[in-house]
C-alpha cells in the first residue's frame, strides 16, 4: 500500500508539476512544497543528504548539477553545501561552529621559526637579509630574515592546515619589491598571487599585486592589498599606482585576504613572478589566522 501511495503522490506531481508534502495546496511557485506539520499533529524539518568527504567525491556531479546541496558530516566538519559547478567544487553555505580555540600560523622565515609554524615546501627562492639596495630598507619586515624571489616564476605551497569549526579565518603577509638598480623594479607583468584550494586539485586565483613601470618599496608602506575569498578564481587586482621608489599609501606593504573556507584541508599559495636580475620581490610575517 505504501508503494501504491507514494506511486499515486509521483503520479499527481507530474500532472500538477507541483508537489506537495504534508499540504493539499502547495504554492504555485514552487516545484516541491514542504510543510512542517504532519497529519500526526507533529512538526518536522528538512534534512538533506549527509555524506563525509568520501562519499562527497563519490557523488558523480557534472556541470547540469549546480545547485546541488549536502550536509558534510566530515570530523569536526558540520556545513552545508552547494555544487558550484564553474568551478566544479562544494561551496560553502554554512559551518556549524565547534568551539575550536583559535589559533595563529608563522611563517617568518627565521632560522628558527616561530610556532606553530605555518610550514610551506617548493619554491626557488631564498632568504633574504641585511639593506637592499633600491630602496635603501631591510629585506625583511621583523626578525632578520624574509624570502626573496629574483628572476623566477615561484610559487611556495603551505601545508594543508585543519580551519573546521573556526568561523573566521584570514591570511595576511608582508610585501615588498627591491631592485639592483635605480632603473629596475617591478613591472606590470611583475606580480604577486595568492591561491587557495581546500582539495590541493581546483585552485582559486584570490589577490594579486603588480608592479609599474620599474616601481619599487619597502616594508614600510601603508597601503593594504585586501581580498575577501569566494572561490570564484577571479582575483581582486592591485596595481602599483607608480614607478619609481613608492612609500605611504603608495606602496602595498601588506595583502591580506579575510574570511577563507571552514575545511579540514585548508590548502594556500603564494606565486612571485618577476624576469629581471634586478628585480626582487620579498615577503615576511605570513600569518593564518583561525577565531
Amino acid at each position: 500500500m505504501k508503494k501504491i501511495a507514494f506511486l499515486l503522490l509521483f503520479c499527481s506531481g507530474l500532472l500538477s508539476a507541483q508537489v506537495g508534502i504534508n499540504t493539499t495546496t502547495p504554492s504555485n511557485a514552487s516545484v516541491l512544497h514542504l510543510e512542517s506539520l504532519n497529519n500526526s499533529g507533529t512538526h518536522g524539518g528538512f534534512m538533506p543528504p549527509v555524506v563525509d568527504l568520501a562519499e562527497r567525491a563519490l557523488i558523480p556531479v557534472t556541470a547540469a548539477d549546480d545547485g546541488m546541496m549536502i550536509f558534510l558530516s566530515d570530523g569536526t566538519t558540520r556545513c552545508v553545501q552547494i555544487y558550484r559547478a564553474s568551478t566544479a567544487a562544494w561551496v560553502d553555505m554554512y559551518c556549524m561552529p565547534t568551539g575550536a580555540a583559535a589559533i595563529n600560523y608563522y611563517q617568518d622565515f627565521e632560522t628558527v621559526p616561530a610556532t606553530p609554524t605555518l610550514t610551506f615546501t617548493g619554491g626557488s627562492g631564498s632568504t633574504t637579509s641585511g639593506t637592499g639596495l633600491f630602496p635603501v630598507a631591510p629585506m625583511f619586515s621583523e626578525g632578520t630574515q624574509g624570502y626573496g624571489v629574483t628572476n623566477s616564476n615561484s610559487t611556495i605551497s603551505f601545508d594543508p592546515i585543519d580551519t573546521s569549526g573556526h568561523t573566521t579565518i584570514d591570511f595576511s603577509f608582508d610585501l615588498a619589491s627591491f631592485a639592483g638598480t635605480s632603473g629596475n623594479g617591478a613591472d606590470g607583468a611583475d606580480i604577486v598571487e595568492v591561491l587557495v584550494s581546500t582539495d590541493n586539485a581546483t585552485w582559486s586565483s584570490e589577490v594579486t599585486v603588480s608592479g609599474n613601470s620599474n616601481a619599487k618599496w619597502s616594508f614600510a608602506g601603508s597601503a593594504v592589498a585586501s581580498g575577501v575569498y569566494d572561490g570564484d578564481n577571479i582575483a581582486t587586482a592591485y596595481t602599483a599606482p607608480s614607478g619609481g621608489t613608492l612609500s605611504g599609501p603608495n606602496a602595498y606593504s601588506k595583502v591580506t585576504l579575510s574570511g577563507l573556507p571552514s575545511s579540514p584541508t585548508l590548502y594556500i599559495q603564494i606565486r612571485m613572478f618577476n624576469n629581471s636580475t634586478s628585480e626582487t620581490w620579498v615577503i615576511d610575517n605570513v600569518i593564518l589566522s583561525l577565531n
